[in-house]
This record gives C-alpha cells, structure tokens and sequence, in this order.
C-alpha cells in the first residue's frame, strides 16, 4: 500500500511542471484572443450584433 502512495506522488511531482506551462500557453493565447475580440467588439459599432 505504501508502494502505490509513494509512486503516485513521484509521478504526480513528475507532472506537475508540465501542466503548470501548459496552463500558462493557455492563459497567454486566451490573454492575446480576448485583446482581439474586444477590438473587432468596439470596432463594429451599434451594428455588431447583425453582422457576423
């Protein structure tokens, strides 16, 4: 029982760097995409809604 405590906290240890930059690339393109989409928002006026 020991055992499997002990290597799921190694492998858990082990993945901890990779989704913490992968949580950051994501956090990057959704900061870069929302910049945009406010931009083309004010940028298409009263009208926005009808046109796609």
């Amino acid at each position: 029982m020991l055992d499997i405590l002990v290597d799921t906290i190694i492998d858990s240890l082990k993945l901890l760097p990779f989704l913490f930059v992968a949580y950051l690339i994501m956090e990057y393109i959704e900061h870069k995409i929302s910049s945009k989409s406010k931009e083309k928002i004010k940028k298409s006026g009263k009208i926005g809604p009808i046109i796609r």
